[in-house]
């Protein structure tokens, strides 16, 4: 009779860090997730964090949490952290099969059929640019041809999987129970992996200099554009100042959003505004509050309109909202509201479809109070004799006025950060603008 060989598991070893960050697929000065098999690395500010994400102990980035309700993924797209999912959400999702447990979510599908099928072209018509290393496209296909020899796939695989996708709508996946508990415990275990340090890990390939590289051609487009690639819509916003501005209306606005009335509603209804506190409250540590626009009135006495705003019982008319920007402390005070329970939470869908409504009202009239502004600073300095500061405020003036620059202002729809949640098992994911729970 044959001795039984006692199994015994070998711990597994650490994934080694990649050499592009995961959301935008640059190089650069990043940090890596703490998860023992990830590997995956990330810009601080792809993720809507600072640099001082380098410095915590513990973090683990939210390709092991599903995109949908933040529990413990199973499933994962192989192109981006926005496709995780776990066993409750998978049914839900548009998440193509390739091999296991991993796959792709529907934005990279999109970007994969076009690169293995050599296409010029996306769905819309739209030429890209998939040779020039200044474009996400190019940038992403370098990375997929990494993940293609990582993962042991051709290109006839993938697109015998995308294709099979089209025709069958239930994508089986193989789970194993007993990866699942792995994957438990490795995700548990990580928080207490603190000698690892790849903090702000040097890529090996050189960033481009300048700006964050853009798509080219698609600019503009949903499926490429860089902040659709952070949230989900059933995540909560952040409440931070990014958020609140692309929603926010000053008094001028107001006015002018007031002389289209068959719109009027519907656009300042979830809108936030800017209202003088009462002087005699002493209890309040700012002059001015954020409150939120949730009803519309007609006052027939005065022939006039009325906003009804969360926290306050009397109604408001439209001379009270402030014309000025509102301040940090007045956004944190909003925060702390929200936090509390005072104010509802606000999902990334709401604030997405409010900032969509009101972006080209905002942008115009951004624009057009900026340009003012500049005219009465160039005075000023001219005034002053400060040569150096007016050329470069007519410099601004000048490329401002221009409208292929008002056009691309235009074009640049505005993304939302999500709020980022300190995960179930305990380690923390820290976001300094958001009001974390």
């Amino acid at each position: 009779m044959s001795k039984r060989v006692k199994k015994t598991n070998v711990p597994k070893q650490p994934q080694e860090p990649e050499d592009w960050c995961f959301e935008c697929k640059d190089g650069g000065n990043v940090v890596v997730c703490d998860h023992g098999n990830c590997g995956k690395v990330y810009h601080p500010h792809c993720i809507d964090q600072d640099e001082s994400l380098s410095e915590v102990k513990t973090w683990v980035c939210g390709w092991h949490y599903c995109i949908t309700c933040r529990d413990l993924a199973k499933y994962y797209c192989l192109g981006c952290a926005n496709g995780s999912l776990c066993d409750k959400c998978i049914d839900d999702s548009k998440l193509t099969v390739i091999k296991r447990r991993k796959g792709l979510c529907s934005v990279c599908s999109e970007l994969v059929l076009i690169i293995e099928q050599k296409l010029e072209q996306d769905s819309e018509g739209n030429k890209l640019s998939m040779n020039d290393r200044e474009t996400y496209e190019c940038l992403f296909k370098e990375y997929w041809e990494i993940v293609k020899g990582k993962e042991k796939l051709t290109g006839s695989d993938v697109l015998a999987a995308l294709d099979n996708s089209k025709k069958d709508k239930s994508f089986l996946f193989e789970s194993d129970s007993s990866e699942d508990e792995k994957e438990k415990e490795e995700l548990i275990s990580s928080d207490s992996d603190k000698g690892r340090t790849y903090k702000r890990k040097t890529i090996r390939r050189k960033k481009s200099k300048g700006k964050e590289r853009k798509p080219s051609s698609s600019r503009g487009r949903s499926v490429l554009k860089k902040g659709h690639f952070c949230v989900k819509p059933r995540y909560h916003a952040s409440v931070n100042a990014k958020n609140i501005n692309l929603i926010y209306l000053k008094e001028s606005l107001v006015q002018e959003l007031s002389k289209e009335p068959e719109s009027f509603t519907n656009k300042v209804v979830g809108a936030f505004v800017r209202v003088k506190m009462d002087p005699k409250d002493t209890k309040q540590k700012n002059s001015h509050q954020l409150v939120k626009v949730i009803g519309v009135l007609n006052d027939e006495t005065s022939n006039g309109i009325l906003f009804q705003v969360s926290n306050r019982a009397n109604a408001i008319p439209i001379s009270k909202i402030s014309n000025n920007d509102f301040t940090a402390d007045e956004c944190m005070e909003l925060q702390q509201k929200v936090k509390s329970g005072l104010l509802p939470k606000l999902t990334v869908e709401e604030v997405q479809e409010k900032a969509i409504l009101l972006h080209e009202d905002v942008t115009k009239h951004r624009i057009a109070t900026r340009l003012v502004s500049l005219q009465n600073l160039i005075d000023r300095a001219n005034i002053r004799g400060r040569y150096q500061e007016k050329i470069d405020l007519l410099n601004e003036r000048e490329e401002l006025s221009q409208k292929s620059k008002q056009e691309e202002l235009l074009r640049k729809m505005p993304s939302i950060s999500a709020e980022l949640l300190e995960d179930s098992y305990g380690s923390p994911i820290e976001d300094t603008d958001s009001d974390s729970q």
